[in-house]
Formats: structure tokens, sequence, C-alpha cells
């Protein structure tokens, strides 16, 4: 580094000229120049920076200086047209010379001139320098280390005259140590750690000019990248594919870089590359993608690699596997089936109907399979399936598997059983004939190859063949094993038709039973149930026969007294058989009505039954049903004084419902339920079917009961029982919310609790001593507030006896109320809660 600094000896002199015979003391009038020395008698500035050198007069009288000038240091007058850096400023009090973007060859010997009152010369000298200031050439803000290595945190700096650099980490001074060595140029921290890593400051100071700078540094510690999991093989399968992770460490974390044969596999088609991840993930594998694959682990600090070996098995190939055909009893079946592949496969069969695949050799659970492989040719494996003595269930799909490793091909084949025709699921033997519908006869016919249908009817004791054509009554239907005969309607036609399936192994038959179907019989009995003003059931006992067919439905014709059954002016209605409860509804009240029923099958309609006779009353409303919930045979609820009570409405019988009334009483349940108190009524009023039960004594049963009521009066009521929370604190005429009584008590939460009841328990006896006897710690700590209130309290009596005022006496016994809700009815109205929609 160069340093700039020129010395000057500085020299101001003053000198006063007598002139025409007249003197004047140097001590009476002089010039001087502003700024004073400040480095050995020189006046310095920063090179760069602009310069003020002022020139002031120091005389009785400022008006009377003239004339002053400054002079360059090679005596030239300075004048503001010469160098535009340096210009002139006049002052109040003299003259000001400014020097911008100071240099080198701005320092000297600089002079101002004046005259006073026209006959003294005055004069001024100073000497001008020029320094470098504290520069930073090159101290990066931000600085990486690499642990393990040494490093210079760098800090390079400029400065005329020479600066002294200090280090410090942390707030705390570093010295030259083992581990950290101060250069010109930087502090070298050998074998970085990571404890090194934090904010350094390098301060530089310039004694002689009393100047300082310092520049924070953050040193971050870094870590080379090193593999810390990484699988070295692995295979995959030719046509799937295989994914790779390289997991690696290193501060700044690492970048991931895959390379097979030397090149990046970033954006290559078929590989997926997770730079952040590791991973790479490679599809639809070739036999060629074989080999090393090379995971590089990059960061600021350096690099790291691991290798992983890829290998890829060949998928298996199927070459042949035929079906085969058998037929059924003695004979034995035989599946082929040959693979090759790369390591050369092994092969299994499955049934399709199986839950796994047959093992090689004998079968355990059956004896008559036996499975075979062998090697061809070094890569090809050909595997073999025998069954001895076929049955019909050898007959179905079979599947050859050949794998290698992770590697299996499958391909289906076919074992097929010839055997004779049966009818075994053939379920029809009997058929119904019925006006002029026409009746599909129907046999399915199980054989393999498939059998011909040929259809007959017996006619006096003998077997015809049924006669096919346009004009006959017959048509003929029919698809691969099933046939279908379909026969008109008439009486001719009822018999015994028999259907005959034939194919290369042999003939079966299956017979079948035209019969004539009629209507059911008549209804047996008919049961009058429950009447209301507006309904009526019936329970009905069937026909004693149904014609043949199953009965589906039953039917009711209806009329009112009114009516005709010839005019048809009757209401029809069917409900299914397995509803032998049937309700009607929308009647009217005080109406004599007529009923007839029948049954249905798919001949028709069946004989009616006698008419019965029946007239609606007119009565008070049915029972409501309560829909509150219940559980354990009682509803309950977790508040310790309210329930809400719902029901459903009920049927009116005829006259509108005008009210609802929900009555309440405790109970208690030895071996039954018992009356325990008094009966609460309330009246709730139509469209509502709810009402909130308030005022309830904590962890009681409660018997409710709810009835409607119209013109004709109240009918019967529901009831439900129920049962409150116990009261967990107290309410203050609110609702206290409680746990229900089986919930699971917490432990710790117990123990908490019985400690507090023991501390408040402690502190009331306390209280008492206090009150009672004068002892105690409340005694104690208020004996003296207690003193003051006392003579309080005295003088404020002494004063209402003065003025003839009593104090009330507290009615206990009205505060316990309060605590009682079922004394709330005794308060004075007041106090009572209203609610809607109640009447009393």
């Amino acid at each position: 580094m160069t340093i700039f600094f020129t010395v000057w000896i500085l020299l101001v002199t003053t000198t006063a000229t007598t002139v025409f015979g007249q003197a004047s003391s140097a001590d009476d009038i002089r010039i001087f120049i502003l700024p004073s020395p400040t480095l050995n008698g020189k006046v310095v500035n920063a090179l760069g920076e602009t310069g003020v050198l002022t020139c002031k007069g120091d005389v009785p009288n400022p008006d009377l200086m003239e004339d002053m000038k400054w002079y360059y240091p090679d005596q030239k007058e300075i004048k503001d047209s010469e160098d535009p850096r340096i210009t002139l400023v006049p002052t109040d009090e003299g003259l000001s010379v400014h020097i911008s973007s100071f240099r080198d060859s701005d320092a000297g010997f600089y002079r101002c001139t004046a005259t006073y009152a026209k006959t003294t010369k005055l004069e001024a000298n100073v000497s001008l320098a020029s320094y470098v200031p504290i520069t930073f050439d090159s101290a990066p803000k931000d600085q990486y280390a690499t642990k393990g290595e040494d490093y210079k945190i760098e800090c390079v700096v400029k400065s005329d005259p020479e600066p002294r650099v200090t280090w410090y980490k942390d707030h705390k001074r570093v010295s030259n140590s083992d581990r950290y060595v101060v250069h010109p140029d930087g502090l070298l921290v050998r074998n970085v750690s990571e404890s090194d890593e934090g904010v350094y400051k390098c301060g530089v100071t310039v004694i002689v000019m009393g100047h300082s700078k310092e520049q924070f540094i953050s040193l971050q510690v870094q870590e080379k990248p090193r593999v810390i999991s990484l699988v070295t093989e692995m295979e995959g399968v030719e046509g799937e594919s295989v994914s790779m992770k390289c997991i690696g460490e290193g501060k700044p974390k690492p970048q991931v870089e895959w390379l097979h044969q030397g090149q990046s596999l970033y954006g290559i088609p078929r590989h997926t590359v997770d730079k952040y991840e590791g991973s790479l993930l490679i599809e639809n594998l070739l036999v060629e993608d074989k080999g090393n694959y090379v995971c590089r682990l990059n960061n600021s600090a350096g690099t790291a690699e691991g290798t992983v070996l890829l290998s890829v098995i060949s998928k298996p190939v199927i070459q042949q596997f035929l079906n085969t055909t058998v037929p059924v009893d003695n004979t034995s079946a035989i599946l082929i089936c040959r693979a090759s592949g790369n390591p050369p496969p092994d092969i299994l069969f499955h049934k399709e109907s199986q839950p796994y695949p047959f093992t090689l050799g004998v079968q355990e659970r059956d004896n008559r399979i036996f499975q075979e492989q062998k090697r061809i040719d070094g890569e090809i494996t050909e595997g073999s399936l025998k069954i001895k003595h076929v049955m019909k269930s050898d007959d179905g799909l079979y599947n050859c598997i050949a794998s290698n490793g992770r590697s299996r091909t499958e391909r289906m084949g076919h074992i097929t059983v010839e055997f004779v025709p049966t009818f075994e699921h053939t379920p029809m033997k009997e058929a119904w004939m019925w006006g002029s519908k026409a009746v599909n006869l129907t046999c399915f016919a199980e054989s393999i190859p498939n059998a011909t249908f040929t259809w007959f009817l017996e006619v006096g004791g003998n077997s015809l063949p049924i006669k096919l054509g346009e004009n006959e009554p017959y048509r003929v239907y029919g698809l691969e094993s099933l046939s279908s005969l379909l026969v008109s309607p008439g009486r001719e036609r009822l018999g015994l038709y028999t259907c005959v399936a034939t194919n290369k192994l042999g003939v079966a038959s299956h017979s079948i039973l035209l019969r004539e179907a009629t209507t059911p019989g008549r209804i047996q009995q008919v049961i009058t149930g429950p009447i209301t003003a507006t309904t009526v059931s019936f329970k009905i006992a069937g026909p004693v026969t149904d014609g043949g067919l199953p009965v589906n439905y039953y039917i009711v014709h209806y009329k009112s007294e009114r009516d005709t059954w010839d005019s048809e002016n009757y209401v029809r209605k069917t409900w299914p058989i397995e509803e032998d409860i049937i309700t009607i509804e929308g009647l009217e009240p005080l109406r004599s009505y007529s009923f007839r029923f029948a049954a249905i099958n798919e001949a028709g309609n069946g004989e009616f039954s006698e008419k019965i006779e029946t007239t609606m009353k007119r009565a008070a409303p049915e029972v409501p049903s309560i829909i509150t919930e219940s559980s354990g045979g009682y509803a309950f609820t977790p508040y310790s004084d309210q329930i809400e009570i719902k029901w459903s409405h009920p049927l009116d019988n005829g006259e509108k419902i005008d009210k609802f009334e929900i009555s309440y009483i405790p109970v208690r349940n030895s071996t039954r339920w018992e009356i325990d108190g008094e009966k609460t009524d309330i009246h709730v009023l139509p469209p509502h079917l709810s009402y909130l039960l308030s005022n309830l004594q904590p962890n009681t049963y409660y018997r409710v009961d709810v009835r409607a009521h119209n013109s004709i009066g109240w009918g019967n009521p529901s009831h439900i029982i129920i049962k409150t929370a116990g009261l967990h604190g107290y309410s203050g005429g609110g609702l206290v919310k409680a746990a229900p009584t089986d919930a699971k008590l917490d432990i710790p939460l117990i123990v908490t609790a019985a400690i507090v009841i023991l501390l408040v328990v402690l502190l009331l006896i306390d209280f008492v001593c206090c009150r009672v006897s004068r002892r105690g710690m409340f005694y104690a700590i208020s004996m003296r507030f207690c003193n003051k209130k006392t003579q309080s309290a005295r003088t404020t009596n002494s004063k209402g006896a003065t003025n003839g005022e009593k104090q009330p006496i507290p009615d206990l016994e009205a505060l316990d109320r309060f605590h009682n809700p079922s004394d709330l009815e005794d308060l004075p109205s007041n106090h009572a809660v209203s609610q809607p929609l109640i009447t009393e």
C-alpha cells in the first residue's frame, strides 16, 4: 500500500508595515487563518473531499479592512476563473478559499494578505497537507469458511497515516493464539470449527488523526457434503420402474446430481431427478439401463459421491400354453406351459376358482393332481399340471404363472370337461295357466358340449312330440343351455310336459306339470280393532285355498252409509299380504261405514268376505307420544334443575286439540315407582309440542305425564320417568350443568378437591375462633382493623338510634328459599319466571 502523506512546516507570520511615518503594533492589528493547525503544525485535508481555508481580520475596526487576497503555494494569486475546483467565497468577516475534490497536488503553503486603514499591510500563512481516510478496500460483510480447514477473514484497509487494526468476535477482543493469527490483511482462523461461526468486528484506528472506523463481518462455517444413506446395489425389472434415493448432509444443504456413464440424468427421458430430495426415478426399464449410477452431492464447500449398481431382470415370456378338452370320469387332463427369461423363471399353476396356486408334486388337498417343471435349453422352463379321473369340477380357467425374482408373467388357459346333460339346476316342476294368459315352460340343461332340446306332451299315457308351426299353439325359444316352451291358453293343453336334452355323450329329461290356477278362496275372518273418530283397524285371517298361486295382496272396499255398492262410489285399497293388520284413515266422525275384504293372486281377486258395519266415534284426543330420549327406563338430563319435554301431535278424534297438559311429580323407586312429592300441572297451547321444565330438584326422579284436550274432554296421557343431575356448585338461580353420575372420576382432581375442602374447613374454624374467642390467624392479622370497624359501627349505630331508625334483621328463612327451587312458588309475584304459551 502506497501511503500518500506530505510533510509541511507550518509558518504562520503576521506582519504590519508603517507608511508615511505612522506605526501600528502587531499586537493590535493582525489577520489569521482558520481552521487552526491540527497535525504537526499543519492543517490536513482528506483526499477527495472539500477543504476550506478562511482568512479573517483581528482589528479594532473591521470596516477598514480591504484588498484581501489568497495566494497558491507558488505565490500566484488565486482567482475564481482559473480552476473550477478552487473558488473564493467572501464572508462577513473575511475571505474563504474552497478546494473541492482535494488532491495531493493541492497541498502546500497558502498565503493570505490584506490592507488595514489603507496604510497597514497584513499577511498570514498556513501549510495545508493531505491524508488518505480510512477505507475498507476488501472486507465483505458475509464470508464463508469450511469446517476443518484454515480460513483468513479478509479485511484489507487503506489509510495514510498508517492505521491500527483490532479484531473482535461477539464483542470480545481476538488476539494472536494457537487458533487465531492477526495479519495486516485479515484474521487467520486455523482448523475452523462450528464454534468459530459468528459476527466479527474489524476495528481500524488512525491514532495521530484521532479517526476510527469499523466493519462487521458475519462468518458462516460451511461443511463439505457427505453421503449418509445410499443403497449400493439394486435390482429392477424390465418394463417396470425403479427408484433410488441418495441422502446426504452438509452445510449448506447439498444438491444432488445423478450421473450414468458420466452423463447427467437431469432432463433425460424416462429419468426423473429431484435434486433437493436426492431421488432418481427410472421408468420403463430397459436391459441397457443396468450399470453404475453416481450420486454426486454439491454445495459451496465441496462435493461428495456415492455409487449404486443397478441390475435389470428380464421379464419372463410365456411362449406356449394350450387349452385342453377331455370327457368326464376315467380320463386324465394335462396342461403344459413353457416360458423363457433371464434368469430362467419358475412355473406354477393356479385355478381361478381356488384361493391358492398348486404346489410342486402331489397336492395334499387332492391327490389326483400332480404339478412339475423342468429346464429346457438353459433359459426355457416347461411346467405341467396333470389331473387324473377328471370330474366336472375340474372344468374352468387355469393361470400359468412364470416368475423369476421380482418379475412375473401370467396367462390364462382352460380345461374343458365334457359331460352328459343334467337338469340339476332347473327349479320349475309345475306351472299354472288361467284365463287367456299364455304360459312359459322353461328347462335348463347343463352340458358340455351344449345339448339340443325336444318337447313332449303326455296324452292318454303316451308322450307325443310337440308340433311346432305357425298354426300350432306352441312356440319354442332357446339360448344355449336353456329352452322355453310358450303354451297358448286352453284347458286341452293342460297336462305333463317333458323336456329332453341330448348331446354326444348322452340324453337327459325333465318333466313339468301344467295345471289350471284359480283365484284365492274367501277370507276366513276379519277382526275389527281399535276405532277412533277418523280411523279403524282390522286384522285379517287369510283364505284356506290360494287357487294354486301364492296370495300377493289383500284388498278392501268400503263406503259410507250414504253410498251403495252398485254405484261403485266406494274406496278401494290394497296392501301386501305380509301386513295382516290394516288401518284405514281419513274417515268422518259419527259416520257409519261398510267394509268388505278379499285376497288377490295372479289369477285375480278372490270372493269378498261378509260386509262389516262400523260407526266412527267422536271422542277425546288420542295419546300423544313423548319423544324425549330415554335410556335404562328413564331420561337423564345433564342439568340439575331443568329438562325439555317433547311430544308428537296425536289424532284429535274429530275435534281440534286446544291445549296440552304436562304434569310432573317427584317419585322414588323401591320395588316400584312411588309418589314422593306434590304434582305440578302446566298447560301448553298448540302448535307448540315441547316445554322446558325448570326449577327441578337436583338428583331427583320425576314422573312426567302429557295428555291432549279437545271440546270432548281430556285424552289418555303418556308418561316418562326422568332424572336430574347432581348439583355441582351453587347455580345462583341459573342453570347448573352436571356430568352424568356414571362418569369416570379423575383421581388427581379428587385429591385436589379434598385438599381445597380441607383448607376451607380450617379457614372456617379459624374464623369462628376469631369471632368467638378472639384467637387464631384471622384475629392476629385483623385485630387492628377489627377495632377500627367496631368503633365505626358503634358510631353509626348510635347515630341511627339518635335518628329513631332501626336496622332490619335479615330473613334467613326467606334467603334459604333461593337455594330450594321447589319453594320458588312461594316467592312474591315479581320473582316469578314467566314462560310463553302457558295457560293457568
